[in-house]
């Protein structure tokens, strides 16, 4: 029997993206997947994207909170035992799912599975190879390597274990939960390219680096 895999889409303003997003969840090879995607306030055509849809998946809009306050209500409502995201300009190809559930299933002792991803424009061309580093708690810690990027599976006990993601943090809410959950258990990487990482002028990866986001890993740390 497959497990429920429950994939969230924080969805914030990415109206040109979405509907690739979308699709890329969608046409997983992989046949138990709950989608859940939350328009976190987007003052663009998100919500017609959305309706484009239908009763497909489940979505809602809420006013504007944030994306980690988004990503723990779409996991509290989870009713998946497998948990993912997946950012509304990202792309995940279609044996990302069915390959991690695989690993998690032959590895009982891992609690998350995380691919290599390409790095693609906002046409969606490739850019190049992201190989994400092997996983060492050590070097998350010590040296602020946040291995797990586009495609990272996690098991929901795990999750409830952990705690959400932390909502006071802006730039790297995504480290700070993986050292969390990395308490819990080993990550595996999986040597396999399923997914995009999109780079486009809207992205926080091009935004303005400010003396707050600069600080944010010495809080981290200090937490």
């Amino acid at each position: 029997m497959n497990p429920l895999v429950t994939i969230v889409i924080p969805a914030y303003n990415h109206a040109n993206y979405l509907k690739e997003s979308i699709y890329s969840v969608l046409n997983q090879t992989y046949p138990d997947i709950e989608l859940i995607v939350l328009d976190d306030g987007s003052t663009d055509a998100t919500q017609e994207v959305l309706k484009g849809f239908g009763d497909q998946f489940f979505w809602e809009t809420h006013r504007n909170m944030g994306q980690a306050k988004t990503l723990n209500k779409g996991w509290s409502i989870a009713r998946g035992s497998i948990l993912s995201y997946l950012s509304a300009d990202d792309i995940l190809y279609p044996l990302a799912v069915e390959r991690c559930v695989e690993e998690l299933k032959a590895r009982p002792e891992i609690v998350l599975c995380y691919p290599d991803f390409h790095l693609i424009d906002s046409g969606s061309r490739v850019i190049r190879l992201v190989s994400a580093p092997e996983y060492s708690y050590e070097d998350m810690a010590l040296n602020f390597i946040c291995a797990p990027g586009v495609g990272a599976f996690f098991r929901k006990h795990c999750f409830e274990e952990a705690g959400g993601w932390d909502p006071s943090l802006s730039y790297h809410p995504d480290y700070e939960y993986w050292l969390r959950l990395g308490l819990q258990g080993p990550f595996f990487h999986l040597p396999e390219c399923l997914g995009g990482f999109r780079l486009h002028e809207g992205s926080q990866t091009f935004s303005t680096v400010s003396v707050f986001r600069g600080d944010e890993p010495l809080r981290i740390m200090k937490a």
